[in-house]
C-alpha cells in the first residue's frame, strides 16, 4: 500500500510508480527510525546520569556521616570552644584543613525549652531534630549564618529519601575578595534512630561534576545574568543532626574551603575566619529554640517561586520544598499539593489569631520577647508581636 501523497507526487502508473514512491518511503522509515534512536539514547543518557546523582549522593552522605562520627584524636586536634560548639581541624591535603564543629543539646535543656504551638511544655526530642535541620535548609536560615551568601538557586531536583537538588550558589564580593560562585549537589537524608524519638538528619554539600552540570549549562549562565564569578573552592559542608539514646541532641557542622589568598588578605586571617564556619549550626540551634519554622520552608528565597507541598513538620503544617517535603516531613509522608502563596498570606503558626507572622512568615515561640536568630539574645517584641528581630542579620 502506496501512501496517497506519494502516488499523487509522481505521474506514473503501475509497477513504476511503485518502485518510484519506494524510495521516498524508505527515507521517511529511516528517519523515523533515527528519531526513535536518538530519543532513545537520550532517555538512557538520562537514566545513565540520574544513577550517576544518586551514587554520589549516597556517596557524599556516607562520608559526611563518617567524619561527623570520627572520634580519631590523631585525625581531628582541638582547637577551640565558641558558645558550647567543640571547634576542631583535620587536615584534608589542602592549604587551609577541614573544620568541625560538635555541640550537644543535654534532655535536661530540651525539658525546659518553649514547646509546639499551643503547648507549655518542654520541646520532643524529635520536634527539635527536625526544627533544626529545617531551619539549615532554607535560604534564609544559611543568609542569616552567613553575611557573605549571596543566592542559592534550584537547578535540577531529584525528589525521594535521600533527595538531592542540584544547585548554583553564590557568594558576594568584599573589600578583600571577588564574587564567587558554583553549582554544587545539595543531598538530604533522614534516617530513624535505635532507642531514640527522633530521625537522623544529615546534610552533604559538594562540588557537581562537569557530566552533571553539562546538560543544565544553559540554565546556569541565565542564572548567572552575565555576572562574573570567581569560582567557589567550597570542597565540602555538612550538616548531621544526630538525636542521642540520653535524650538530647547532638548537631555537627563541617566545612571544608580552600579560599585563595592573595598580598591584601594574608593566610592568618582566612584561617581565622575559616575556623568559625561551622559556628552556621549553633545559629540554627538558636533559630529553632526562639521562633518558629517558616511559612513556607523554602530551599530558595521567599520571592522565587517553587514548587511546594503541604506537609507536617515537628507537629506544625508547613508548606515545604517539594525537593525536600521527603525528608522534613513526619512520618507517615503524606503531602498535598500546596500553592506558592504570596508572602503576606503565608503564615507560619497553627493559629494565627494568636502568633501573628511578619512578612517572612516567621513567629516568635515566647511571649513578650523574640530571640535574635544571629546572637541568642533576648530583645523586647513589637506591640503586633512581629518577630522582626529575630530574622536580622
Amino acid at each position: 500500500a502506496l501512501h496517497p501523497y506519494y502516488a499523487a507526487c509522481v505521474q506514473l502508473r503501475g509497477p513504476a510508480a511503485a518502485a518510484a514512491a519506494a524510495g521516498p518511503l524508505h527515507g521517511l522509515v529511516a528517519e523515523v527510525q533515527s528519531e526513535l534512536k536518538s530519543h532513545a539514547e537520550v532517555v538512557d543518557d538520562r537514566a545513565d546520569l540520574d544513577g550517576r546523582v544518586s551514587v554520589l549522593a549516597q556517596q557524599s552522605l556516607d562520608r559526611a556521616l563518617h567524619l561527623s562520627c570520627e572520634v580519631d584524636a590523631e585525625k581531628w586536634r582541638h582547637a577551640e570552644t565558641y558558645r558550647g560548639m567543640q571547634l576542631e581541624t583535620q587536615q584534608a591535603g589542602t592549604r587551609f584543613p577541614m573544620v568541625r564543629g560538635v555541640i550537644e543539646i543535654s534532655a535536661d535543656e530540651l525539658a525546659v525549652m518553649p514547646g509546639g504551638p499551643g503547648t507549655s511544655t518542654g520541646r520532643s526530642q524529635a520536634a527539635y531534630a527536625s526544627e533544626v535541620f529545617g531551619f539549615s535548609c532554607t535560604d534564609l536560615a544559611r543568609s542569616l549564618s552567613n553575611p557573605t551568601k549571596g543566592d542559592q538557586t534550584l537547578v535540577q531536583a531529584w525528589d525521594g529519601n535521600p533527595s538531592v537538588a542540584l544547585m548554583h550558589l553564590t557568594w558576594k564580593s568584599s573589600a578583600v575578595q571577588a564574587a564567587t560562585d558554583g553549582v554544587f549537589l545539595q543531598a538530604v537524608r533522614r534516617r530513624p534512630v535505635e532507642n531514640c524519638q527522633g530521625d537522623r538528619f544529615t546534610c552533604a554539600i559538594v562540588p557537581a561534576p562537569d557530566d552533571v552540570v553539562e546538560p543544565h549549562d544553559a540554565k546556569v549562565e541565565a542564572v548567572r545574568a552575565g555576572r562574573k564569578f570567581k569560582p567557589m573552592q567550597q570542597l565540602l559542608w555538612v550538616l548531621d543532626v544526630l538525636p542521642l539514646a540520653s535524650g538530647g541532641l547532638r548537631v555537627c557542622c563541617i566545612v571544608h574551603l580552600s579560599p585563595e589568598v592573595s598580598y591584601l588578605v594574608p593566610s592568618s586571617v582566612v584561617r581565622a575566619a575559616l575556623m568559625h564556619a561551622p559556628c552556621c549550626g549553633v545559629v540554627f540551634l538558636d533559630m529553632a529554640r526562639n521562633i518558629r519554622l517558616p511559612n513556607p520552608l523554602k530551599l530558595q528565597a521567599l520571592d522565587v517561586e517553587e514548587d511546594l507541598v503541604d506537609v507536617t513538620v515537628a507537629g506544625t503544617r508547613v508548606a515545604v520544598s517539594k525537593v525536600l517535603a521527603s525528608v522534613l516531613a513526619d512520618p507517615p509522608f503524606s503531602p498535598t499539593e500546596a500553592p506558592d502563596l504570596p508572602l503576606a498570606e503565608s503564615g507560619g503558626a497553627s493559629d494565627p489569631a494568636s502568633s501573628p507572622a511578619d512578612s517572612f512568615g516567621v513567629q516568635a515561640r515566647g511571649e513578650g520577647n523574640v530571640a535574635n536568630a544571629a546572637n541568642g539574645t533576648a530583645v523586647p517584641s513589637s506591640s503586633s508581636g512581629s518577630p522582626e528581630a529575630a530574622v536580622k542579620a
